[in-house]
């Protein structure tokens, strides 16, 4: 097929054969205003890795740069099991950083109500290991000594 071809079905088929796995009407609604003579399109930007999004639910909000909360927010908004994660992360977070050990059992089982077998492997280890857990909510670790100028 030659560079600027419009026949859908023959530019589906030609893609498909290089790991294109959307429909043709993807790629006829992609051509429609290239018929028209209609400049292309912008191409969308990358959708976010998982170890970026991770990453995101993972770093305080006031320390993630303004464009990742954007790009975490419009994730967030878009998939409903994800934002339920995300603020049950921010959650332990707080727990941990606080070390409010009381909110861990009411934590684990807000989990556990949630379709979320990833984060239920979590609180399945917790459950395991809760009296470790208990304790180091209870442990007060001493500051590291300075060093001498």
């Amino acid at each position: 097929m030659g560079p600027g071809s419009t026949d859908a079905a023959a530019l589906t088929k030609e893609i498909t054969a290089l790991g294109y796995r959307g429909s043709e009407q993807t790629v006829r609604r992609y051509l429609h205003p290239l018929r028209d003579g209609r400049p292309t399109p912008p191409p969308r930007p990358a959708p976010p890795t998982v170890p970026e999004v991770t990453g995101w639910m993972l770093t305080r909000p006031e320390d993630l740069k303004p464009d990742e909360q954007t790009r975490l927010k419009q994730m967030l908004v878009h998939c409903a099991q994800l934002d339920t994660a995300a603020a049950h992360v921010t959650a332990f977070a707080e727990m941990m950083c606080g070390r409010h050990g009381e909110r861990l059992d009411p934590w684990i089982a807000a989990v556990e109500a949630d379709e979320l077998p990833e984060l239920h492997r979590f609180t399945a280890g917790l459950r395991r290991d809760h009296d470790a857990v208990a304790a180091a909510y209870r442990c007060r670790i001493a500051p590291a000594p300075s060093k001498a100028p």
